[in-house]
């Protein structure tokens, strides 16, 4: 019973501090959490005031934190005006939430790129390269740099799955359910800056967008105190679920 009390008091002051930190944090660029149904629209909790119109996908209860947005066909997606906020140049951090429902040869998690394929940093879930999909991160720093062919993790289907890709200014990192899976050195220089639109699901250049659920999409141009706190939130929520479990199977209220 101590326990459970020491991570709801965990819980208590992490909720407490969120709504300070979501709009006192420089970093944070952009978050969807996609908790609510807004009637086609997803609105932005990091204090920048950025929409998402809905193309096609729909709000889902579904997600692995609230709710999702269910991306039910290959052609569906979100976008996201070309906004200054997320043309960011130096260090970068894309986070999210994704559980995939099909095995794809080559499809876009999400990104910022033109027509013309021109980056931008995406996300793309591909099969087509390594026989079983696999995350790419792609970041265009003097041309497109990607971890395709370095991955050694192969998320499974029908699961939930955690994506963090990473810019230092140094070196790509590409983590899946929290370990390292990739991480090279990119050409020095900056992220090619772009004006153009960012889209979860279907890319801009036409290539079919991921058929799944995707949730919690942070943004970030440094180390974020916040996506920390939102960390230990969320660890701590899955610690009182399993001390709950194990409380009921031995009959303790």
């Amino acid at each position: 019973m101590k326990s459970i009390i020491t991570v709801l008091a965990v819980i208590a002051l992490s909720l407490s501090v969120n709504s300070w930190a979501l709009n006192d944090d420089e970093a944070l660029m952009l978050y969807f959490t996609f908790d609510e149904d807004n009637g086609g629209t997803v609105k932005d909790v990091s204090g920048n005031n950025i929409e998402g119109s809905l193309e096609g996908a729909v709000w889902s209860k579904d997600g692995k934190i609230g709710g999702a947005v269910h991306l039910e066909n290959d052609q569906q997606f979100v976008e996201v005006d070309a906004v200054p906020e997320l043309d960011i140049t130096d260090e970068l951090t894309i986070q999210a939430w994704f559980f995939p429902e099909e095995s794809q040869g080559d499809s876009n998690l999400m990104g910022r790129r033109s027509g013309a394929n021109v980056g931008g940093y995406c996300l793309q879930w591909s099969a087509q390269f390594t026989g079983a999909p696999q995350i790419e991160t792609w970041i265009n720093i003097g041309g497109w740099q990607g971890s395709r062919n370095k991955q050694t993790i192969k998320p499974g289907l029908e699961e939930w799955h955690h994506v963090s890709s990473t810019f230092d200014g140094d070196m790509i990192r590409q983590y899946i359910d929290g370990k390292l899976d990739v991480e090279f050195a990119p050409p020095k220089g900056k992220i090619n800056s772009i004006e153009v639109v960012f889209r979860i699901g279907k890319a801009q250049t036409g290539l079919p967008g991921m058929v799944g659920l995707v949730d919690e999409v942070p943004f970030t141009t440094a180390p974020s105190p916040l996506m920390k706190l939102i960390r230990i939130w969320k660890t701590a929520f899955s610690l009182l679920s399993l001390l709950m479990t194990n409380s009921l199977q031995r009959g303790v209220s």
